[in-house]
Parts: structure tokens; C-alpha cells; sequence
């Protein structure tokens, strides 16, 4: 009876040695998991900072146009078209995310390639080597960007001067670039 008793001991000793492999096996493979969580956790909020970094670059950016803008936007009320065509496309149906975009899509629209590549904004100078733009086609693009944006025209110079002017030399000269490679 003693030795069954022994036998027993020792079957219950082997079950729970086996249990407790097992259990301790359980809590490897959860302490593993936890690892992975925390580890995944991490990289997910890596991931959402870099995404609310992009955002609120991009928020700021529309911001910052929309305020660079607003001292040149019409109070009178005045009524701007819904249509400014060219060669029947309809220039103020063309989107774009700010006025720069804009003014650089509706001349690609207006003038050829070999024309933006080979000129300079008008008016021009007699002593520049380069010949400006055409300046009726030239004006279309500035009635559109005019229209589009809702400018008002007695500020329309000012905000050419101040804003424009530079995003559209410098659009052709990356033009000029773009044919030299």
C-alpha cells in the first residue's frame, strides 16, 4: 500500500511537473506577446505623431495662404464669372491647392512649352535677351487667377508684386531647367 502510495506521489509529482511546464510555457508565450503589444504599440504612436506632423504642416500651410491672401481679396461685392474660357476649356474649373499651383497650371493651359521654356514675364525690358510672354494670353491668366480667387482689382497689382511675380519667374526658370536635362 506504501509503494502504490509512492507510485501516486509520483504520477501526481510527474502531473504537476508537466502542468507546471505547461503553465510556465502559458506565460512565456504571454510575456511574449506583451512584448510584441508594447513593441507594435510603439511604432503606432511613432506612426500617428509623424501623421499629425504632416497634418498640422499642411493645415498651416493652407492657413498661410489663405492669410496671404486676404488683404487682396474683393470687399465691394463685385461679381466674378463663373467661366473664363480658352481654347474651350474653362480655366476656373481647373483645381489646384493655392494660388501658386493655380497660376502654374494655367500657364502650362495657355502657353506651349517651348514658349515658357524661351520667355519671361511681361512686360519685359529691350536690353533682356529673352521675349516676354504674349501679353493678351498673359492677361487671360491673370483674369482667371483674378476670377478664381476672388481678387479685388484695384489690389490685383499689389498682390501680383507682392506674391505672384516670384512663384512665376521662378516657375519658368525651373522650366528652363526641366529642358536643359
Amino acid at each position: 500500500d506504501e509503494n502504490s502510495t509512492i507510485t501516486m506521489s509520483n504520477k501526481n509529482k510527474s502531473n504537476i511537473q508537466s502542468e507546471s511546464n505547461v503553465l510556465q510555457d502559458i506565460d512565456n508565450r504571454v510575456n511574449q506577446l506583451n512584448e510584441k503589444l508594447i513593441s507594435n504599440s510603439s511604432k503606432f504612436d511613432q506612426l500617428m505623431q509623424k501623421l499629425y506632423v504632416k497634418i498640422d504642416r499642411l493645415t498651416s500651410n493652407i492657413n498661410v495662404h489663405k492669410h496671404a491672401l486676404e488683404p487682396y481679396v474683393d470687399k465691394t461685392g463685385e461679381t466674378f464669372p463663373d467661366v473664363l474660357m480658352f481654347n474651350n476649356y474653362n480655366l476656373l474649373d481647373l483645381m489646384a491647392t493655392d494660388y501658386g499651383n493655380y497660376a502654374r497650371k494655367i500657364l502650362r493651359i495657355v502657353f506651349s512649352q517651348d514658349e515658357l521654356k524661351s520667355s519671361i514675364l511681361p512686360p519685359g525690358k529691350p536690353h533682356l535677351r529673352r521675349q516676354p510672354l504674349d501679353q493678351d494670353r498673359f492677361k487671360i491668366c491673370m483674369d482667371a487667377i483674378r476670377y478664381k480667387f476672388k481678387l479685388d482689382a484695384v489690389n490685383f497689382g499689389l498682390f501680383y508684386r507682392a506674391l505672384l511675380r516670384r512663384k512665376l519667374t521662378d516657375f519658368l526658370i525651373e522650366e528652363r531647367r526641366r529642358q536643359s536635362t
